[in-house]
C-alpha cells in the first residue's frame, strides 16, 4: 500500500512538471505569435524612412511610411507645402539629421538589451552544462523531473525579462519620444505660416505630465510661444535649441533605462539563475546519498 502511494506520488508529482513546462513554452508562444501578429502593422525600419526622405519619394507617393514621430511630422510639412504653399526643403533636411540621431540612440538601445539577453542565455547554458556534466563525471542517473524544473525556470526567467524589457522601455523612452514629437511639430507648424494662435491651441502641453527631465523644456517651449506672439516673431535658433537639449534628455533617458536594466539582470541572476545551479547541485547530493 505504501509502495503504491510512493508510486502515485512520483506519478503525480511528474504530470505537474509536464505541465509547468507546457505553460512555460505556451506562454513563451503567445508572446512570439502576439509579436508576429503585430509585424502586420509595425513601425518600417529606420533605414526605410531614412530612404524614402533622401529619395524624396514624398512627391511622388500619396501613402508615407510609418516610423515613430517622424511620419507625422513629415505629413505635417507636407500638408503645410499643399495649404500653404511653404517651403518645406530645410525643415525635411533637419528631419533627416534628427533621424540619424534617432538611429544612433535605438542601436544603443537594441545592443543594451541583446546584451543582456544574451548574459542570461550564457548563465543557462551553464546551468545545464553544470547538470549533465555532473551526472557523467559521477556516473549517477539523471531525474527527469529536475531537468523539467530547470528548463521551466529558464522559460519563466526569459519571459520575465521579455516583458519588464518591454514595460521599462514604455516607461523610460516612451515619454521622451512623445517630448520631442511634440517639439518637431512645433518647429515645423511655426515654419509654416500657421498663426500663433493655431499653434498655440494644437500644443497645449498642460495635457501630458511634466514629472520628468523635460519639465523645463516644456517651461521654454511655453515661454518661446508667448514671446513669439508678443514680439510677431520667434527665432529660428530658440527651437533649434530646444530640440537639441531634448535629444540631451533623451540620452539621460537612455542612461536610466541602462541602470533599470542592470537591476533586472542582478534579478535574472538570484531568480532564475542560482536556484538552477542548486537544483543540479541537489541532484547530485540526493544520487549519492550525502
Amino acid at each position: 500500500m505504501v509502495v503504491n502511494k510512493i508510486i502515485f506520488h512520483e506519478v503525480y508529482l511528474n504530470i505537474l512538471y509536464v505541465i509547468l513546462f507546457l505553460i512555460c513554452w505556451l506562454s513563451v508562444l503567445r508572446l512570439y505569435l502576439k509579436s508576429n501578429k503585430s509585424l502586420i502593422n509595425r513601425d518600417v525600419s529606420a533605414e526605410y524612412f531614412l530612404r524614402f526622405i533622401i529619395e524624396e519619394r514624398y512627391n511622388t507617393q500619396e501613402i508615407v511610411p510609418k516610423y515613430k514621430f517622424f511620419s507625422e511630422i513629415l505629413k505635417s510639412l507636407l500638408e503645410a507645402r499643399k495649404r500653404f504653399g511653404s517651403e518645406i526643403a530645410h525643415q525635411v533636411f533637419e528631419l533627416r539629421k534628427s533621424l540619424r540621431v534617432d538611429m544612433k540612440a535605438q542601436k544603443q538601445i537594441r545592443d543594451t538589451v541583446f546584451g543582456g539577453g544574451v548574459q542570461y542565455f550564457t548563465i543557462c547554458l551553464l546551468a545545464y552544462f553544470f547538470y549533465f556534466y555532473s551526472g557523467s563525471i559521477l556516473s549517477i542517473n539523471l531525474n527527469l523531473k529536475h531537468l523539467y524544473i530547470l528548463i521551466s525556470i529558464h522559460t519563466l526567467g526569459a519571459v520575465f525579462y521579455f516583458f519588464v524589457t518591454k514595460v521599462l522601455q514604455e516607461q523610460t523612452l516612451k515619454t521622451a519620444d512623445l517630448y520631442i514629437s511634440k517639439f518637431y511639430l512645433l518647429r515645423s507648424q511655426i515654419f509654416t505660416s500657421r498663426s500663433f494662435s493655431e499653434v498655440q491651441q494644437e500644443f497645449n502641453f498642460d495635457l501630458v505630465s511634466k514629472k520628468n527631465n523635460f519639465q523645463y523644456l516644456v517651461n521654454r517651449a511655453e515661454l518661446i510661444l508667448k514671446q513669439g506672439r508678443i514680439n510677431g516673431k520667434i527665432q529660428k535658433e530658440d527651437i533649434d535649441q530646444l530640440i537639441l537639449e531634448a535629444w540631451d534628455c533623451y540620452d539621460l533617458s537612455i542612461e536610466k533605462f541602462k541602470k533599470y536594466l542592470n537591476v533586472l539582470k542582478l534579478v535574472l541572476l538570484v531568480v532564475f539563475g542560482l536556484p538552477s545551479f542548486f537544483i543540479s547541485l541537489y541532484q547530485v547530493l540526493e544520487q549519492v546519498n550525502i
